[in-house]
């Protein structure tokens, strides 16, 4: 994973303004590209880990079917890396496991495909 940049110039200041609510980035990323993504975020000035949803040390890790395949995802810092898993089922799981609920979900991705998994697990 090489440099990367946002594609929108004030996108720090936009997840700044919304640091009231609880957020979580969830990438298809595996696991094993944390690290990178970590730096990343945080050099962009993105890093969420101050609104992790659960203790800030604490980890979530656990295997999922996502109906087509089985692989690994894990919760740390604000990020969830669903190893390319349908990311409506990971967040689903996700929150389950968490034992949280919301009324209202808003969801960017830069993929229709993922919107679309969204809207059908979440609904």
């Amino acid at each position: 994973m090489g440099m990367t940049h946002p594609t929108q110039v004030d996108t720090a200041n936009i997840v700044q303004q919304l640091k009231t609510y609880d957020l979580l980035y969830l990438t298809a990323r595996t696991t094993i590209y944390r690290a990178p993504t970590e730096r990343e975020l945080s050099k962009n000035n993105l890093s969420i880990k101050d609104k992790h949803l659960m203790k800030a040390d604490n980890v979530l890790h656990f295997m999922l079917n996502d109906g087509h395949r089985t692989a690994k995802v894990t919760y740390e810092k604000g990020i969830a890396m669903s190893s390319g898993l349908n990311k409506g089922k990971v967040l689903k799981s996700l929150l389950d496991k968490l034992q949280k609920s919301y009324s209202v979900i808003y969801f960017v991705d830069d993929s229709q495909k993922n919107v679309d998994q969204m809207a059908t697990r979440m609904a």
